[in-house]
């Protein structure tokens, strides 16, 4: 199969045009957030994974004309069109290749099928892109670079007469009535789009409303994630409904198509005016969920420590090291590596946004990482963003572009490092966090993501921000430094099962971290520091609370731990047998 988007993109760069892959059989990119300029090194990723992928290119500064009938092929010659670059679409229909010369053009389409494409909602597939129903190619008939041998430049000035006659035909839709739907009855038309999520924007006009849809109802290729409304829903001041899209595939689309496409037979009652009646789902007993079938996916993290699209939070004191572990833990899952005492199944490809550290710090963290786990060179299945991208969560936009990234990498983890350069939020305020976080979760079932949260403790250095960050983890685990070099691995929360004690690990030079002990790890050398009996349960949290200033509850449960593992008994005082006392066993 021939490489069409390898072989080409750099020529079509070289012009001054924003290329996109876009998969054979369909007719617009799926890379999220096209509508922007994509960094310059997606373009090395795009030829290793989309090499033979079509060639779609944004029509920013373009004009493309396109008639998509004879008759409007015909017409043309009396609109006064220049001489230009030609295409041949894999169908034979014409293309006519201009420049904006920087005015402000709007797309058009006339009834006799000719469409004047333009602006960074709009886009076309280039030579030699295969069409998508013919299998042939597209061909440059007279290409910009032969244009601009002869002209000077790639593409020839649109004349803005010939736009303002095209303009001049273009008639105006007119609502179409549907029997019962007046003003009188009320229809609403927002809480229709709203109850079937589809995204709007509202233009109000004199006599009319006009309802500009994210997406054409009948032609996904057609979108426009900008919401620029080439595809509307019209409501008349009379009540009356119509629909329009701007491209000659839906042209006689009525309201009723509009409804069936969105609701199909369902009743729309409960969107007239006074009526609340509520949309109900069919109820689902226990027995039928028993009899459901749903597929085995391979969990992150096994013992439940992050299983397939739920979220992590790794919290820490600042300075604790947090970004560094993260680094390792990412590189162990991208090679399929265990991660201390837990399994990870299978080697899992990550995006790391990270905004505390330069990338020559994170470079050098890596190569010691991939040099003491033995890796001849860094993983091709870790990916990062630019450290100057920022994000805002609480925007739809900045959301979507998370989204974009994490689909451009394919990514099966995401790791965000810390939590609060992700949101403009006070992370107190529990219902702004949750909504933030509720935003992560949508993403990680739409995208069948995993997230790794880092997130910062407080000055007091114990878990900072809203409960709402709390609930949402499916995992909490805190990182606390003991020593200089130990650190302390607390499962404060682990949704998906058992809760494990708490692990004592060790940095060395290559950044790795090893384990050198649990809970009991601290009780055994508090009890050797105190020749191996303590009075009571009491006296030993003091002294544990004391050399590492443990918090009393979290001493007590070390106690237990130890108790319960038999690292230490409850014994008879030798000097006084009706006291008890907590020896280390030998």
């Amino acid at each position: 199969m021939r490489e069409v988007f390898k072989e080409n993109w750099k020529r079509y760069i070289e012009i001054g045009l924003v290329a996109f892959p876009c998969p054979r059989g369909t007719k617009g990119p799926i890379i999220r957030g096209w509508s922007k300029n994509p960094p310059p090194k997606s373009y090395a990723v795009w030829s290793q994974k989309n090499a033979a992928d079509n060639l779609w290119v944004r029509l920013d500064a373009l004009v493309v004309l396109e008639p998509d009938s004879p008759e409007a092929e015909a017409f043309l010659p009396s609109l006064g069109v220049p001489e230009c670059p030609l295409s041949f679409s894999g169908n034979k229909s014409v293309h006519r290749w201009f420049s904006v010369n920087g005015h402000s053009l709007k797309p058009l389409k006339l009834a006799n099928g000719l469409e004047l494409r333009t602006g960074p909602g709009q886009g076309m597939l280039v030579p030699p892109s295969i069409h998508p129903k013919t299998a042939k190619p597209y061909e440059w008939v007279i290409s910009p670079w032969e244009w601009k041998e002869q002209h000077g430049v790639y593409f020839p000035n649109f004349p803005v007469g010939v736009y303002e006659k095209i303009k001049g035909l273009v008639q105006k839709p007119k609502p179409i009535e549907e029997n019962g739907f007046s003003e009188g009855n009320g229809f609403n038309v927002a809480r229709y789009l709203d109850a079937y999520e589809i995204r709007y924007k509202t233009k109000q006009e004199s006599t009319r409303t006009i309802y500009a849809l994210s997406r054409c109802l009948f032609a996904a290729a057609h979108t426009t994630k900008d919401v620029k409304g080439d595809s509307s829903i019209i409501q008349g001041s009379d009540g009356k409904l119509g629909y329009h899209c701007f491209h000659a595939h839906c042209d006689g689309r009525t309201w009723k198509d509009a409804r069936q496409a969105i609701s199909g037979d369902a009743s729309i009652a409960r969107f007239f005016r006074g009526n609340k009646t509520p949309k109900l789902t069919p109820l689902m007993n226990a027995r039928q969920l028993e009899s459901m079938e749903f597929p085995e996916v391979a969990p992150v993290i096994d013992s439940g420590i992050l299983p397939s699209q739920t979220g992590m939070v790794f919290a820490g004191p600042s300075g604790v090291g947090k970004s560094i572990i993260a680094i390792e833990w990412g590189i162990r899952l991208c090679h399929g590596m265990d991660i201390l005492s837990f399994r990870v199944p299978e080697a899992r490809r990550v995006l790391m946004i990270q905004k505390e550290n330069a990338l020559a710090q994170v470079k050098h963290r890596i190569r010691q990482i991939c040099g003491g786990l033995k890796l001849s060179h860094a993983p091709e299945n870790l990916f990062m963003t630019s450290v100057e991208e920022r994000f805002n969560l609480r925007k739809s936009e900045d959301l979507e572009k998370l989204a974009g990234y994490i689909e451009m990498a394919k990514a099966e983890t995401c790791i965000l490092d810390p939590l609060s350069s992700f949101h403009s939020n006070d992370e107190n305020d529990n219902i702004a966090m949750r909504n933030i976080l509720d935003r992560l979760t949508e993403i990680s079932r739409r995208q069948d993501v995993a997230f790794i949260i880092v997130h910062h403790y407080g000055k007091s250095n114990e878990y900072r921000g809203a409960t709402a960050i709390r609930d949402w983890a499916d995992t909490l685990i805190g990182f606390e430094e003991r020593t200089d070099s130990e650190r302390d691995l607390r499962f404060l929360k682990v949704r998906n099962g058992p809760r494990p004690k708490t692990i004592v690990v060790e940095m060395d030079g290559n950044f790795l971290h090893q384990i050198v002990g649990g809970s009991t790890y601290y009780v055994k050398k508090v009890m050797e520091e105190l020749d191996g009996q303590v009075g009571s349960i009491k006296e030993l949290a003091k002294a544990l609370m004391d050399k590492f200033g443990y918090h009393e509850r979290t001493a007590r449960g070390y106690i237990y731990d130890a108790l319960k593992d038999g690292l230490i008994e409850r014994k008879e005082d030798l000097s006084d047998r009706r006291k008890k006392v907590l020896v280390l066993k030998i």
